[in-house]
């Protein structure tokens, strides 16, 4: 994704570094210009569905194959560094917050705006 107000493109150690330091409201800014954007609340539950699923692959091979500790420690291991190097390709970056708390937060602000005209 690029800015859209300098064309900076976010580069995947950007997005890698964003992963890392996730705030309450995720946000990202641009290292030039300084805009801030969003992580999409759609991108980010696809990335917490996947680690669901890693979670439960994980519980399944323990249960149904006689995996050795060592072995268990070295697919969790695995596992690990799939999921962590692949969110950065799983994150969208978006100009505003697009959750269903953030419309309500939006709305509830534009009534409190009309109210006060």
């Amino acid at each position: 994704m690029k800015c859209n107000v300098c064309n900076h493109h976010f580069s995947y150690g950007e997005k890698l570094k964003l992963v890392w330091r996730m705030t309450f409201n995720n946000e990202i800014q641009c290292p030039d210009c300084k805009k801030t954007y969003y992580i999409s609340q759609k991108s980010l539950s696809v990335s917490y569905l996947i680690l669901l699923a890693a979670q439960f692959i994980l519980l399944m091979t323990i249960n149904l194959l006689d995996v050795s500790v060592g072995g268990l420690f070295l697919i969790t291991a695995l596992m690990l560094v799939i999921i962590v190097f692949t969110f950065p390709f799983l994150i969208k970056i978006v100009n505003e917050p697009d959750g269903l708390l953030e419309r309500q937060f939006q709305e509830m602000e534009n009534k409190k705006k009309m109210g006060q005209r």
